[in-house]
């Protein structure tokens, strides 16, 4: 089941969206429903959704600013409305998704089997997360390391690890081995699981092993051992002259 709260100004239209949701879409649960915007936080608060459908018929950058820091907490927001352009608003503030009023039931069903992916998705990376912080404080440089692949996890020691670059989401991870590793992790992760075990982030896209390294560029590059170069930030060229110091 999926904790699911309600937000709409007519009472009427409340109560219809609720009926709708119990016919067509019975794995969610209604814990919460308001007429008052402001009652979102407490009701967040009080009964930790998973999902909040809110109708929305004019732009309000607070209450849009309010949903996506909501968003943080791994909430999903469906908007729904009976202006169409409102859907820009939703789509700008990413918003899982839109429904135009009235509400059609195969829109509905679509908008909220979207939204449970969704869920499920952090849910995962939740999980990931917390397997991550714990390998990281059980590790040490000759253990081997569950990285998350797209596949499953693949284990390494972490001194095989050269260096690791983002990839948007992704991130890839070049080994003594291998080249065409691809985590579902981001690089933001990985600097917090192997900074502790003498890696260095050069530039906001790259992690490097500071035992791995071949040369240092002045013009701000390093030349790594498989040969790769990568870029040294402006702002972290002094503090990784000072780190190299004590390698």
């Amino acid at each position: 089941m999926f904790n699911t709260i309600l937000i709409d100004a007519d009472t009427n239209k409340l109560n219809q969206l609720e009926e709708k949701l119990q016919e067509h879409c019975p794995q969610l649960k209604v814990v919460g429903k308001s007429c008052q915007y402001c009652d979102i936080e407490r009701l967040v608060e009080n009964s930790s959704p998973n999902l909040i459908f809110i109708k929305i018929n004019k732009p309000d950058i607070h209450l849009f600013g309010i949903l996506t820091s909501l968003s943080f907490k791994g909430i999903e927001f469906i908007i729904i409305s009976d202006i169409k352009e409102i859907a820009y608003e939703a789509l700008k503030f990413s918003m899982t998704g839109f429904i135009l009023r009235p509400v059609d039931p195969n829109e509905l069903i679509q908008m909220v089997r979207l939204a449970k992916q969704k869920i499920q998705i952090k849910k995962e990376r939740d999980q990931e997360r917390a397997l991550l912080e714990v390998i990281r404080k059980k590790l040490s440089i000759n253990d081997l390391i569950g990285i998350p692949t797209m596949e499953g996890f693949e284990f390494f020691k972490i001194d095989d690890i050269i260096r690791c670059k983002g990839l948007q989401k992704c991130t890839q991870i070049v080994t003594q081995q291998r080249t065409n590793i691809v985590s579902s992790y981001n690089i933001g992760e990985f600097t917090k699981l192997l900074k502790p075990f003498g890696f260095f982030s050069p530039h906001k896209s790259h992690l490097v092993n500071l035992s791995c390294i071949k040369k240092y560029l002045k013009e701000g590059s390093i030349v790594m051992v498989d040969g790769a170069t990568v870029p040294v930030s402006r702002r972290r060229r002094s503090e990784f002259l000072e780190f190299i110091k004590h390698v």
